[in-house]
């Protein structure tokens, strides 16, 4: 049997470098078999340099800020980007990768590290929790969820977050995600996504029961079915999950129930645009919602109740 020195030897230094600690980051918690070796192996050698933000709701490239190199405890300094977001929000890999470290260890609380093309490693921190399913050896596709935000670790009692890294191996310095952080979830693998955690959400879920709720008529409606046509006199009531492209008398209610809320001057026209996007968009954060740009159940409720007020 031929053996392979180069990854014995960085599966030791990996080794090493958990015992010691000689890495500020605890990003190298994982052992490499041959077994991981070989799934490793069949990964892209090419680096992905234009990467999707990994939160997969609520979060734009606008909304980020580079915190690199930024002073922490303990004399450390950020190797990686912080990105806010509700505890709860699900983290997806926005490359197809192979996971070789999960747990909960020190700094970075519940983590899951994964082996991605062109030999680089990424590290996911300070989650809520960790997908089902997740474990060392996952194959996983871009846009398959690893886990949720939360602020476990050293963030715990600060605001919810994940902390995103990303290393050349462990011999070399981290590298900055910030330059390439350019990308977002479209709206399909959004979607996707939500009907995949709809099917296996936990019962104590928010944000699952949230996604339950938002989705569930648009998965069940399909995109050509026509509006209800309201009364006169009523509000936002139908269930109808309203998006761009979608037109009707509850589209303008829609817009007309923004003006009020929230001092907008949508043109109240029954046709859903980018402009109507971008005020459900802040609505949504405002409010604590999932932040999509559609107004599904929820936000159609919210705005209910406000109106009602």
């Amino acid at each position: 049997m031929q053996i392979n020195k180069s990854a014995i030897l960085t599966s030791l230094v990996a080794a090493i470098t958990l015992f010691s600690g000689a890495m500020p980051t605890y990003a190298a918690y994982y052992y490499l078999t041959p077994a991981l070796h070989a799934k490793i192996k069949k990964l892209p050698t090419t680096p992905v340099t234009t990467l999707k933000i990994p939160v997969m709701f609520g979060v734009t490239t606008s909304d980020l800020k580079d915190t690199w190199s930024q002073a922490r405890s303990a004399g450390r300094t950020h190797e990686g980007v912080d990105i806010v977001a509700p505890t709860g929000t699900p983290v997806a890999s926005p490359t197809e990768a192979v996971v070789i470290g999960v747990g909960f260890r020190g700094y970075g609380g519940n983590y899951v590290f994964t082996a991605n093309p062109g030999d680089e490693k990424y590290y996911y921190a300070h989650l809520d929790s960790i997908a089902s399913g997740i474990k060392v050896g996952s194959i996983i596709k871009a846009g398959d969820i690893i886990g949720y935000v939360g602020n476990t670790g050293n963030g715990e009692g600060g605001k919810p977050h994940l902390h995103f890294g990303i290393y050349k191996n462990v011999t070399t310095a981290p590298i900055n995600p910030f330059s390439r952080l350019t990308e977002e979830f479209t709206m399909a693998e959004r979607t996707a996504a939500a009907k995949k955690l709809i099917a296996t959400a936990v019962t104590d879920n928010p944000i699952a029961k949230k996604l339950q709720q938002e989705y569930t008529a648009e998965a069940t409606e399909g995109p050509t079915k026509q509006s209800p046509k309201p009364s006169a006199t009523s509000k936002v009531s139908s269930v109808r999950v309203l998006k761009a492209g979608s037109t009707g008398a509850d589209v303008k209610v829609l817009q007309a129930s923004l003006n009020t809320l929230m001092k907008t001057k949508l043109k109240p026209d029954g046709r859903y645009g980018r402009g109507t996007s971008q005020a459900v968009r802040v609505f949504q954060k405002k409010h604590d919602l999932i932040v999509t740009g559609i107004a599904g159940a929820v936000t159609q409720a919210k705005i209910t109740e406000l109106l009602a007020q």
